[in-house]
């Protein structure tokens, strides 16, 4: 069994983006975000549906800290600006 992925911030941002709006403006389907992220796809599907818990709507229970945190940050950001961020870090590569 492989190791356990580390979930860094700008991961869930981006996970909580496409939870939020889709893949709208993006880069694309949960494969390909997935893929720019380096990470399973199917990891990002349970950490969208852990937003999805977050947000009041049918998803997974037990979100990590650091979600809880991220939805508390951005859960009043427009879709514009998130999409800004979310697209800041894919392009920058920022992982931490």
């Amino acid at each position: 069994m492989g190791e356990q992925h580390v979930w860094t911030r700008e991961e869930d941002i981006v996970a909580f983006y496409l939870s939020r709006f889709g893949d709208l403006g993006l880069v694309g389907t949960p494969e390909m975000v997935a893929a720019r992220l380096g990470i399973n796809v199917e990891a990002l599907r349970m950490r969208i549906q852990n937003f999805n818990s977050l947000d009041g709507r049918k998803g997974l229970k037990h979100p990590a800290a650091k979600s809880k945190a991220v939805f508390e940050e951005f859960r009043g950001v427009g879709e514009g600006e998130l999409r800004a961020v979310v697209l800041g870090d894919l392009a920058s590569g920022r992982r931490g």
